[in-house]
């Protein structure tokens, strides 16, 4: 499992509407796994650091699918997303 050592897109604040815009920008809340599916069941790949941005492109019950730079992209849970950066 990696570390993302830099911010570059991460959705922040949770994420509680099925219907978020696309492409919204948002950061993580903490130390957020980035998963290849929505759900815990599915294998991390990376792991986004509080702050880090995201952009939001679908949600799916609690959990955001999110591109982080441009070859990495996964699924977040939505708690751990917010729209302003701490």
């Amino acid at each position: 499992m990696a570390t993302v050592n830099k911010t570059e897109m991460v959705q922040s604040g949770p994420v509680t509407n099925d219907k978020a815009e696309l492409a919204a920008i948002r950061y993580a809340k903490t130390d957020a796994n980035l998963r290849e599916g929505p759900g815990t069941k599915f294998a991390v790949i990376i792991v986004v650091p509080k702050g880090g941005q995201v952009s939001v492109m679908e949600t799916k019950g609690g959990w955001s699918r999110v591109q982080v730079d441009v070859n990495t992209a996964g699924w977040m849970a939505n708690s751990t997303i917010v729209k302003d950066r701490s």
